[in-house]
């Protein structure tokens, strides 16, 4: 139906309609794990951006269209991709007075690239225009929200509770399995890099992998199961690498977790995400280990050779 749709908005030209059709077939793509074709049907949309009409119904269509492309990018693991886009949408924001909008994008982008004090200061603006909107159901903030947990973990801040309790919160009256996957994936990852394999192994023992974010779920899982030594790692590595095609994200985890770790590294580093690269560059040890150390740093983390480490870079 929705192909069907688009072929008639080719027909007609007016580009509302043609974007809203587009918008349906790269939902449909994405469902069906098709990100490559979702990734087209949004470039096609992006080269309309300049033919929507003034006003809120162009408007609101110009956004979409940056969220999809956003969500598309970061799906794909091109996340300086989905940075760009992110960066426009809240730059969208800006310019119609709305100063939490497209905050989410922002805070998630600016986590996986590395921007980590960007990606907190979006973060407080997010929460500060909820609260002020007085706290109402926005299923849409939960991803945002667990990036800021994230590095409130990492970097052993003490708001990270009341960031967790908000995450919980917002899922509890807007659930969503998905969303619920993409939590259990930061979850589990920040234990993992604490050297907590078992924990983090437990936490994607507990959840379905559905949706989006099922990717990345499922090779932190099978990372997890590698660290731990669980019998299940070989079939976990599998489903894993099944599931990862099209999402180059989830395939540098894997590397990682086979062992190959020069090349999970480089991988890293193309998406980019430096958080994740200098992990990895951790466990390579001497010269590799040295460059990291100076990422860490950079990203407000302790140093990962004293008692009180917030990153482990030694297998388990």
């Amino acid at each position: 139906a929705a192909r069907r749709a688009l072929e008639l908005a080719r027909h007609d030209g007016n580009p509302m309609t043609l974007s809203a059709a587009l918008d349906a077939v790269e939902a449909s793509e994405i469902d069906e794990g098709n990100v490559n074709a979702a990734i087209a049907s949004v470039m096609e949309r992006l080269a309309l951006l300049d033919r929507l009409p003034v006003g809120r119904l162009g408007d609101f269509e110009r956004c979409d269209t940056l969220v999809m492309a956003t969500e598309c990018f970061i799906r794909a693991g091109d996340f300086g991709r989905a940075a760009i886009y992110a960066e426009q949408l809240g730059r969208v924001g800006s310019e119609q007075r709305a100063p939490g909008a497209g905050q989410e994008r922002l805070v998630t982008t600016r986590f996986l690239t590395g921007e980590w004090d960007g990606c907190l200061d979006a973060g407080r603006l997010l929460v500060a225009t909820w609260e002020a909107n007085g706290r109402p159901q926005a299923g849409f903030l939960v991803e945002a929200l667990a990036c800021v947990a994230v590095v409130q973990t990492l970097r052993g801040d003490p708001a990270v509770d009341t960031s967790w309790a908000m995450c919980d919160e917002l899922m509890c009256n807007h659930p969503s399995p998905y969303r619920a996957v993409f939590v259990a994936a930061c979850r589990a990852d920040a234990a993992l890099a604490a050297g907590r394999a078992g924990e983090a192994l437990r936490i994607l023992d507990e959840i379905a992998l559905t949706g989006w974010f099922a990717t990345i779920a499922a090779a932190v899982k099978a990372e997890a199961a590698v660290r731990c030594g669980d019998p299940r790692a070989g079939d976990l590595l599998t489903e894993a690498h099944g599931l990862a095609e099209g999402d180059a994200y989830a395939k540098a985890i894997l590397l990682r977790a086979e062992g190959n770790l020069a090349d999970a590294q480089a991988a890293f580093a193309e998406l980019p995400c430096p958080y994740q690269e200098a992990r990895t560059a951790l466990e390579r040890g001497g010269t590799y280990a040295e460059g990291a150390q100076t990422t860490l740093v950079a990203l407000g983390l302790r140093r990962s050779d004293g008692p009180k480490a917030n990153v482990r870079g030694a297998r388990a």
